[in-house]
């Protein structure tokens, strides 16, 4: 009798550990299942994000490149303004040495 007793619990613990087993795998494969789709609702959020910030690094590029070609034309323009201004003063200094006569210089 002990025997067919310890068969019987044996029997059941073998039953109750399959279903354990299978409900936790079915429980484990549902979580997977959610974790897969909110990964991949957020990989599409990032790829997103990501096409918006190359668009505007290359906008910032350009940008950049038009700021360093009006630096350029800036520079450029103040040397000639610096040569104009040397030229002028020149001139004044000539104006002032040849009128030395005349009063209020």
């Amino acid at each position: 009798m002990a025997f067919w007793i310890a068969l019987a619990v044996l029997v059941a613990g073998i039953a109750v550990g399959l279903a354990v087993a299978i409900y936790r795998g079915i429980r484990l494969w549902r979580q997977t299942k959610r974790t897969g789709s909110a990964f991949g609702a957020e990989m599409e959020h990032i790829s997103q994000a990501m096409g918006e910030i190359e668009g505007q690094l290359a906008r910032a590029e350009a940008s950049s490149a038009r700021l360093a070609e009006a630096a350029e034309r800036l520079q450029a323009s103040r040397a000639r303004l610096d040569v104009q201004r040397g030229a002028l003063q020149e001139a004044r200094a000539q104006l002032a040495r040849t009128l030395w006569f005349l009063p209020g210089r």
